[in-house]
């Protein structure tokens, strides 16, 4: 998973969780996706 806005790259894991740490996110939307860019997203920080 990719965050590149937030400089995050972490691997997930099948049937796994993995906790990723979001301190201090300014207002906005950070989008996130796959290495590949298959599977993508935007997190929205309020």
């Amino acid at each position: 998973m990719l965050i590149p806005s937030l400089d995050i790259s972490e691997q997930l894991k099948l049937n796994e969780i993995t906790q990723i740490t979001l301190l201090n996110l300014s207002q906005g939307e950070h989008e996130f996706h796959c290495q590949i860019q298959m599977y993508r997203g935007v997190l929205k920080v309020i």
